[in-house]
């Protein structure tokens, strides 16, 4: 072969669409496959020759895609140099090519395969795809003089097209798959699209009933305040009527941001003994007043019922968001039933709230009303879901329900069908035979009357001039700090403390921290650490850092329980 075919034949091999169309096959430098083997061994069978090819010709190898009968290392390697190649001589001319005698073929004579590989006669037929590119050949190859006939260049031209079937059949799936997973992906980005926009749609709507919500505490605080400072000399009983309307306003306040905390599972509960009976009853009065005759409210529960465990607060605003929700559903009227009975689960057996074994005090409410599809019933505890128009739901009531459930260690199931109406079960764990015992009114201890000196630690100047007066009027002495800094000064100074109080989040060293540093100073210093945050955001603050020991309170922290709190932990902590 001279130069200049040499050079038409490199280019024609090195071409890169004809490359890009070999790799988009997905068959090079794959493992050997029964499919393509079956058909080199029939060539090797039909045409009695000692070696067959499926030869996919790269820009500077051929690589094996099936080889029967190549000597080794070649067929262990699967691929030689195209110094090795007659097939490639195949691509470039894009027909067959016959060889009787490979040592005297003007094309072949100089190649290596002569020496290397055996090949004296042969026989190749190209592999062309569907868009024309020769990618390889199928080739017989004999170690003799050989002269080949019409009948076997047709049988080896027939082999040659199913082979191409087979290849352009994977590549159909494979494109085919591609397609598949682009719609897919394009189809689920649409839908995360979608879901996004409702969940903004939603947590507007749930930031605008939080405003609204938070609007009438400050309402209430602030006037109420405003009011009792003009009137608290010249009439001091009404002063101190105003004052406590502003700290039922404020407490409820506190209940909007740990209800929003419940939803999300970080919030923090405060449970204690509840009569279930004694709500439920409560329940019925309140929605008889509202409902009237329209919807009858029934309840049925015994009256030796054991008190269950729960947040009292966030146990109301659950029943009531359930019952609400089932008048809604019986728009015409109809039935409301509130029930309670015991229920003890065990082991061994999945409970349908995936409870774990224990006692339980289970609380149905239960409607007569439209019912639910079993599409909307799949979806009805999703945060965000709701089948009411724009603006009259956020679709937070189930799914704040569920996650109170849980979070009491119990749980919470919704069953309801088309036509049939609804019933909404809250599983809460009964309290314990001894605790019991003490009754739901227990109270806690009177406080000490020991004064303390107290280290107080909070960057809000308003927040720490409020805990400083209302330990101040406990009779304890109380130095202020602003920052975590400026308190440990106060213990490099040898001040007398008794007690550290300290915020969580403040600049530059927060409560954990500061701690921390103060234990290293005075070991078994007794700490309290307060926090606006919910519980993981103290996790999250801790993790990594030497445990501090201290008791943990969350805003908003009253008066008289932050005075209870000191004297408990300091008249167990301090010799008497």
């Amino acid at each position: 072969m001279n130069r200049r075919s040499g050079f038409v034949l490199d280019r024609i091999i090195r071409d890169e669409p004809r490359l890009r169309a070999l790799r988009r096959t997905g068959l090079l430098d794959t493992p050997p496959e029964v499919t393509f083997d079956r058909v080199t061994k029939l060539i090797c069978r039909v045409l009695g020759v000692p070696v067959a090819l499926v030869s996919l010709v790269d820009q500077d190898r051929q690589f094996f895609k099936s080889a029967s009968g190549l000597p080794e290392p070649w067929a262990s390697h699967r691929e030689t140099p195209l110094s090795h190649s007659f097939c490639q001589h195949v691509v470039a001319s894009r027909t067959a090519l016959a060889v009787e005698d490979a040592r005297s073929h003007p094309l072949v004579r100089d190649s290596h395969a002569i020496r290397d590989l055996g090949a004296v006669a042969y026989l190749g037929m190209p592999l062309a795809l569907p868009n024309g590119h020769v990618i390889g050949a199928l080739c017989a190859i004999d170690t003799v003089p050989r002269s080949w006939t019409a009948a076997e260049v047709e049988t080896l031209c027939d082999l040659a097209a199913v082979t191409m079937d087979e290849i352009a059949l994977r590549q159909l799936n494979g494109d085919l798959a591609a397609r598949v997973d682009q719609e897919v992906a394009e189809r689920e980005a649409a839908l995360a699209e979608r879901s996004k926009a409702r969940r903004l749609e939603a947590l507007g709507q749930l930031a605008g009933s939080v405003a609204h919500d938070i609007n009438n505490v400050l309402q209430a605080a602030n006037g109420g305040i405003r009011l009792a400072a003009k009137r608290l000399e010249r009439d001091p009983a009404t002063a101190r009527h105003l004052l406590n309307a502003a700290l039922e306003a404020m407490d409820r306040g506190a209940l909007v941001t740990r209800r929003l905390l419940s939803l999300a599972g970080r919030g923090v509960l405060f449970p204690e003994h509840i009569d279930a009976a004694v709500m439920l009853t409560d329940l019925r009065g309140v929605l008889s007043l509202s409902k009237g005759a329209v919807v009858v409210v029934q309840v049925d529960a015994a009256d030796d019922l054991p008190p269950v465990v729960a947040d009292r607060a966030q146990l109301e605003t659950v029943l009531k968001a359930l019952a609400a929700n089932a008048c809604e559903a019986m728009p015409d009227g109809g039935i409301l039933t509130l029930t309670a009975a015991v229920e003890t689960v065990c082991g061994g057996t999945p409970h349908r709230a995936h409870l774990q074994p224990g006692r339980y005090l289970r609380l149905e409410i239960a409607d007569s009303g439209t019912g639910m599809s079993v599409q909307t019933l799949s979806r009805a505890v999703e945060p965000f879901f709701t089948t009411k128009e724009v603006g009259n739901a956020t679709g937070l009531g189930l799914a704040a329900a569920s996650s109170f459930g849980e979070q009491s260690g119990g749980g919470f199931a919704i069953e309801s069908e088309l036509g049939r109406g609804t019933t909404a079960t809250l599983w809460l764990p009964q309290a314990g035979v001894e605790d019991a015992e003490e009754g739901p009114d227990r109270r806690s201890p009177p406080a000490s009357l020991s004064k303390y000196r107290i280290l107080l630690v909070d960057d809000d100047p308003m927040v720490l001039r409020v805990f400083e007066a209302q330990l101040a009027e406990a009779g304890h002495a109380v130095v202020a700090a602003g920052r975590g800094a400026a308190a440990l000064a106060v213990l490099d100074s040898g001040e007398v403390v008794d007690l550290l109080v300290s915020d969580l989040s403040m600049p530059d060293m927060d409560g954990l921290e500061l701690i921390q540093a103060a234990q290293k100073r005075r070991p078994g210093l007794p700490a309290v650490l307060i926090t606006g945050h919910p519980i993981g955001a103290v996790a999250s603050a801790n993790q990594g850092a030497q445990t501090a020991a201290f008791q943990l309170m969350h805003k908003p922290v009253s008066g008289p329980y932050l005075v209870d709190q000191v004297a408990a932990i300091l008249d167990g902590a301090l010799p008497r």
